[in-house]
């Protein structure tokens, strides 16, 4: 009898409401959800830290040289540490004739200067090498004098990518491990951003501000020289 009123009650909504009402309602308990999802990403993208230094578009900051200390704050911000970093390969791109070097540049003749060769294999271009020269600057900072009663660390730099690269890219890329799985785009240096990212992700548990700034190529030839030089001075097999 239950049976009967519950298949007679349905015929009677299909009625009213039209028989595709059932497929309505899912489309609806959809909808709800797809909101929820995108109101916790919402949620979940506002409290990612902001890694982009926001620098006026006509003007830059002043920077207080330390010559003593070797290095570089800005001048409005005594916790803060400024340096600039480079990368550089010379060789085709993913082949095992390239060769890759980085520049650490933290003031002029800085014990804390950086031109080095960056080990075969580690990278496979230029990006590769610059996102390796931003990981190598920040394990110098980790753990020395230099990481003493900062809030603040801004790393130069020559081109857009490591600013999108961690600003951006790198979440996208936390679901997949940062596996090294395909040479398209940012994926092709999977592996090295998510060192980077977790490097940051450190310091920032900590307290401490990791930001990238973008400046013109020309205006970071202190860096770049750092790199060509430890480029020029390796041995090409």
């Amino acid at each position: 009898m239950d049976a009967k009123m519950g298949v007679e009650m349905e015929a009677k909504i299909d009625a009213e409401m039209g028989s595709n009402w059932r497929t309505k309602v899912k489309n609806f308990e959809g909808k709800v959800l797809d909101n929820l999802e995108g109101e916790a990403l919402k949620e979940e993208k506002a409290m990612r830290p902001h890694r982009t230094f926001d620098c006026p578009k006509h003007s830059s900051p002043l920077i207080a040289i330390y010559r003593n200390k070797g290095i570089m704050r800005l001048a409005a911000n005594n916790q803060s540490l400024v340096l600039a970093i480079a990368g550089r390969t010379l060789g085709p791109n993913s082949s095992i004739e390239q060769k890759a070097a980085l520049g650490v540049f933290f003031g002029t003749d800085s014990p804390h200067n950086m031109s080095m060769r960056i080990p075969d294999g580690e990278v496979n271009a230029h990006h590769g090498a610059e996102l390796y020269a931003a990981t190598m600057a920040l394990e110098t900072i980790r753990g020395s004098a230099l990481e003493s009663g900062i809030k603040l660390i801004i790393i130069k730099v020559g081109s857009l990518y490591i600013l999108t690269a961690m600003s951006k890219k790198c979440w996208e890329l936390v679901p997949t491990g940062f596996h090294d799985f395909t040479q398209n785009g940012y994926y092709r240096h999977a592996p090295v951003i998510g060192t980077l990212h977790k490097i940051c992700t450190e310091f920032e548990a900590e307290g401490i501000e990791v930001k990238f700034w973008k400046i013109k190529t020309a205006a970071n030839w202190e860096a770049v020289n750092l790199a060509q030089v430890a480029l020029r001075a390796s041995p090409r097999n």
